[in-house]
């Protein structure tokens, strides 16, 4: 029998999986538990997702094996949903996907291969409708940079006081309350910061015009740069990795324009030893 391509591609993230184990960093490798308790997160969310779905849907639908079936053995297609729904819903669910695995001792590469596996999961299994192909990729390549941020800021506000993670990172605060319930509430002093550059502002102005008072106009803006990481101070072989979130707002009162850019070089490699130079080789990955 041959096999349809959904479940070709099925089989390698499975696949990816397993493997995912011997590419975590070996002090945050995880045991035999944190797999199980993943995949019954990563159910969890999906489940959750359906609820939320069917609260805003004109039609509420739950799932049955024909639509199941009928998504698994049909090609693939381009969504062309709403740019919110897919440029923002879809990366904010991978995020969540991710940060289970990372909650759980998995290291980047470990949560990439759970968020694929998952968003491939939501088309086929959750989704009553056809397999969308740009779907999977920004689920799975957004939802992991994003979730990569929101997971180290989430733990950095619990330096101060732990409530604030669930602002940022509800996965990892939840997973933390349920390890940590005698610590819930106070300041995570086990870690060390690791933001080296934040910078915010905020400005406006108001114009009036001198001839009519009853004409006004105006601005406002917002903004917020953060680097996690020095960048120029590795000095070893060993991997490295490094995040910019550089976040503006801006409205005249008529209209509202927003930007936010997370760019990550993850698991770089320096070209030369004992050397301040920020040469180097490995991943980099951004989401705007």
């Amino acid at each position: 029998m041959k096999l349809r391509p959904s479940f070709k591609i099925c089989f390698c993230l499975l696949l990816l999986v397993l493997l995912a184990g011997n590419l975590c960093a070996q002090n945050t490798r995880p045991s035999a538990a944190d797999y199980f308790i993943t995949i019954g997160e990563e159910l969890i969310i999906e489940t959750g997702g359906v609820i939320v779905l069917n609260l805003f849907a004109n039609k509420p639908s739950g799932m049955n094996f024909s639509d199941i079936w009928e998504s698994l053995t049909s090609p693939y297609v381009w969504d062309t949903s709403s740019f919110v729904r897919n440029q923002v819903v879809h990366p904010l669910a991978g995020s969540f996907f991710y940060n289970a695995a990372r909650a759980n001792n998995f290291s980047f590469w470990g949560g990439f291969a759970y968020t694929a596996v998952s968003s491939w999961v939501w088309e086929n299994l959750f989704e009553n409708s056809s397999t969308s192909i740009n779907d999977l990729i920004t689920t799975t390549t957004a939802g992991c940079v994003t979730g990569e941020v929101l997971h180290r800021l989430g733990y950095e506000v619990s330096r101060f006081w732990n409530p604030l993670m669930w602002l940022l990172s509800p996965v990892d605060a939840a997973n933390y309350l349920i390890k940590n319930p005698d610590k819930a509430f106070k300041p995570n002093d086990e870690i060390e910061s690791g933001i080296y550059f934040f910078e915010a502002g905020i400005g406006g102005s108001l114009f009036i015009n001198p001839e009519n008072l009853a004409e006004l106009g105006g601005d406002m803006n917002s903004s917020l740069f953060l680097i996690y990481e020095e960048p120029f101070d590795h000095k070893t072989k060993e991997p490295f990795d490094q995040f910019t979130l550089d976040a503006q707002v801006y409205t005249d009162f008529s209209s509202c324009f927003a930007f936010a850019e997370f760019e990550g070089h993850l698991y770089s490699w320096p070209f030369f030893q004992n050397t301040n130079l920020p040469s180097s080789i490995g991943i980099s990955m951004n989401y705007k």
